[in-house]
């Protein structure tokens, strides 16, 4: 099934040059697959930026009954880093294009300064930008120029934000406050659970043959330099980065006496979606960040952090 959607989503472009009803046509019979009481999709095909096809097929939801429209949010999440991985490996074994090419060779609109990174240093992590000196410098730079100030540091973040969280929290005791969302913390705990095991193996090696490096990349293992009062947030059911990552977190700060409180909402996935959740947590986050960094009473109760 990814495979074939991976093709569509590429063959698609040959399909811009015919009339739009045959298009139509030629899309439908590809996607029969999908139509009816099964799991279903959406499809948009663009040509000159101007959307020519807008179909559905079969239900966004079993267990509800919901049909599938053109804009229905299947919450993918951080499923489409994958899919987008699978196609430029396909592209490559096609020899449609090479692991060593530039991005800016397919992406020219990049900054110049990314000439010198690959489609292989993308799918792989290693880049050589080195995120917590990039946080840090930026920080300096903020606190420089009068835009913050050195005494009332908040830091904070979802999915990769959370994780690069985690890490900065171990590395120094500047912010005063800290909330981490949807974050990865003892990386070999998700080995097997989570969907990212290709890039797992491709940028760290097989956990019993490499296991060394992966735990010396996991910020749970520096647990005990942590010092900031830190609000770990998560979706009960977040297949993209596990709540198990956030409860042993929490798990370990507690252990650890440290200021520290764990918000799972019930039903939730990687992006937290039903609207009183996401507004309870917008407000945990400023009530977090009341207290710890500007250091005034939380405004609500209900959303107050509790030690």
């Amino acid at each position: 099934m990814p495979g074939h959607l991976l093709a569509l989503a590429f063959g698609s472009l040959t399909l811009t040059a015919a009339t739009s009803a045959q298009t139509t046509d030629h899309v439908d019979s590809i996607m029969q697959r999908y139509a009816g009481s099964v799991p279903g999709a959406s499809l948009l095909v663009l040509k000159n930026g101007k959307a020519i096809v807008r179909r559905s097929y079969g239900m966004a939801d079993l267990e509800a009954g919901t049909k599938a429209t053109p804009a229905t949010n299947y919450r993918l999440a951080s499923v489409t880093k994958q899919f987008t991985a699978a196609a430029i490996l396909l592209l490559v074994q096609d020899h449609k294009l090479s692991l060593a090419d530039p991005v800016r060779r397919w992406l020219p609109s990049l900054p110049v300064a990314l000439d010198s990174v690959t489609l292989t240093h993308l799918l792989t992590h290693t880049s050589g930008i080195i995120d917590y000196e990039d946080v840090m410098a930026a920080v300096d730079y903020a606190i420089a120029k009068g835009y913050a100030d050195a005494n009332r540091l908040g830091v904070g973040g979802w999915s990769y934000g959370g994780i690069l969280t985690n890490y900065v929290i171990t590395k120094t005791d500047r912010f005063k406050g800290a909330v981490t969302g949807a974050s990865e913390v003892l990386y070999v705990a998700n080995y097997g659970h989570d969907h990212y095991q290709r890039l797992w193996e491709q940028e760290m090696g097989l956990p019993w043959e490499n296991r060394e490096l992966w735990e010396r990349l996991s910020p749970f293992n520096y647990v005990q330099k942590i010092v900031t009062p830190t609000l770990i947030m998560g979706g009960e059911k977040d297949w993209n980065v596990p709540i198990i990552n956030s409860e042993q977190l929490y798990q370990a700060l507690k252990r650890l006496g440290r200021t520290t409180q764990l918000v799972v909402y019930p039903g939730e996935f990687h992006g937290i979606s039903k609207p009183s959740y996401q507004k309870d947590r917008f407000e945990r986050y400023l009530a977090w960040y009341d207290k710890f960094v500007k250091g005034e009473p939380t405004a609500s109760a209900a959303s107050a952090p509790r030690d």
